[in-house]
């Protein structure tokens, strides 16, 4: 896998809310996306969520794709 179409297939394979609930993030849906709590930070409330393939944090401003997830 070298090439940019090879990393965008892996990506839309993986199934993002399955890889944050699988490292313990507790999804629940609110609206369109899925709100959960950072384990990046010290969170008290959801402020992480989850839109198609792409998660970001409001709390610590933390984001991206599963790779970002992962790294």
């Amino acid at each position: 896998m070298d090439t940019r179409s090879d990393l965008d297939d892996l990506k839309s394979r993986v199934n993002l809310a399955a890889l944050l609930r699988h490292s313990g993030v507790e999804l629940k849906q609110v609206g369109k996306n899925l709100m959960g709590r950072c384990p990046f930070h010290e969170d008290s409330t959801a402020s992480l969520s989850v839109n198609g393939q792409l998660w970001n944090c409001f709390g610590c401003e933390a984001g991206g794709d599963a790779f970002d997830w992962v790294q």
